[in-house]
Formats: C-alpha cells, sequence, structure tokens
C-alpha cells in the first residue's frame, strides 16, 4: 500500500514530520524507518532550511546518477572513481551539513 506524501501539506505529529524527513532519503535499511527515529527525535526530526534541503536533494541526484553509472558498468574505474567521489559526498553532506556532525 502506497504512504501518502506528506510535502504539500504541514507536517502535524511527530510521525508525520520523520516520514517528511524520510522522503528526502532512500528508505532502505532498519536505520531509517520511524521507530528509530522516534527515539531520537520524540517530537518530531526539525524541518531544513531551503538551502540545505536543495544540498541534500542536489547531492543525493548525483549519488544517484553515479551508482546507477557504476552499476552499468562496474569494471570501469573511472564510473567507479566518480561513484566514490559522488558517494563521499553524499555521506559528508548528510552528516555535516545537514546533521551538524563535525
Amino acid at each position: 500500500m502506497a504512504r501518502c506524501p506528506v510535502r504539500n501539506r504541514p507536517a502535524q505529529s511527530a510521525a508525520d514530520l520523520h516520514r517528511a524527513w524520510l522522503e528526502l532519503v532512500d528508505t532502505e535499511g532498519p536505520f531509517l524507518a520511524i521507530p528509530p527515529l522516534k527515539r531520537v527525535w520524540p517530537e518530531g526530526m526539525p524541518q531544513l532550511a531551503a538551502a540545505r534541503k536543495a544540498a541534500l536533494s542536489d547531492a543525493h541526484k548525483d549519488f544517484e546518477s553515479a551508482w546507477e553509472r557504476y552499476d552499468r558498468s562496474a569494471a570501469s574505474e573511472t564510473t567507479l572513481d566518480t561513484y566514490r567521489s559522488a558517494r563521499d559526498t553524499w555521506v559528508e553532506t548528510v552528516l555535516r551539513d545537514v546533521a551538524g556532525w563535525g
């Protein structure tokens, strides 16, 4: 069953705030799910400033594109290097620029 998007309406509950964040990134893996997010942010994750949200979106697009290229031609050193660079930028953007971790 498809989840209703929460982008176009104001987040009202902690669960809605968590879902809004989860829509910004891929949600594969047990660490990106509502229960763990509720433990860390019981009142809901804070809203992202527009600049941080744009940086997150751009880094994610670059990472996804690099992954797709690498997935199609894994034997190429060039695509591997491009993928690694985009992956590192994605991780740095999430942890440093968005989450504020040093």
